[in-house]
């Protein structure tokens, strides 16, 4: 007990420090990228939690490097500060969706929640079809995918919210899930007058969970 506590009490600390040495009003952008050759993986995780907090990043520098790192703390922390350079961020968003892990697939997907380019349709609905991908990643994913005005966005789509027929013919939808609500509100903020969805939507409409019936509408949750 001592010792977990004392340990929470050192990345506490670490915590403080960093956000102090992060608001400092001097050009220190330079010691953090040096410091970024420690083999140590902590601190390398330190130093681009510096640079993304603090936005202390030399001209034309380049986090690729950590990006592929071996270490998922270290990648995380490097995908979060190349998402803030527009240099990179495009390529910080394609490294994050082809990453293994789900925290790493997820900080990708958020930037995609307003807009997704079409180019990354295809890995986006590769995501929100994959089972085991997590809730997480699945309702990001199928979110994305509805800001992808393109027919295989929509035949995704139509994948997910297929749950069989009811006895009389009617489309039925899957169990209730995050995943579900995301993409019938997907479905109906960019595909409602389409044909094939609009069956869908009808189900979803006459649903007894209110937040299908919002979702069938295109309103937030």
């Amino acid at each position: 007990m001592i010792d977990a506590l004392a340990t929470s009490e050192v990345r506490a600390t670490r915590r403080r420090l960093l956000d102090l040495l992060a608001r400092k009003d001097i050009s220190i952008g330079a010691a953090f990228v040096a410091r970024l050759d420690d083999p140590r993986w902590y601190v390398q995780r330190n130093m681009l939690v510096l640079i993304e907090r603090s936005g202390h990043v030399p001209d034309g520098f380049s986090l690729t490097p950590w990006t592929s790192h071996p270490d998922d703390r270290v990648r995380l922390e490097a995908i979060r500060a190349q998402l803030t350079l527009p240099h990179e961020r495009e390529l910080a968003i394609d490294t994050a969706l082809e990453d293994v892990d789900p925290r790493i697939v997820t900080l990708g997907l958020r930037v995609l929640q307003k807009t997704c380019p079409p180019e990354l349709g295809p890995r986006v609905a590769e995501l929100a079809l994959q089972p085991h991908a997590g809730d997480d990643v699945r309702f990001l994913a199928a979110t994305a995918l509805g800001r992808v005005r393109q027919p295989e966005a929509l035949d995704v789509l139509l994948r997910l919210s297929a749950g069989g027929r009811t006895l009389l013919g009617r489309p039925k939808l899957p169990p209730r899930s995050p995943v579900l609500v995301a993409t019938i509100r997907a479905l109906a903020e960019q595909w409602a007058a389409d044909p094939r969805a609009a069956p869908v939507l009808a189900a979803a409409a006459r649903s007894s969970d209110p937040e299908l019936r919002r979702a069938a509408r295109g309103t937030d949750p």
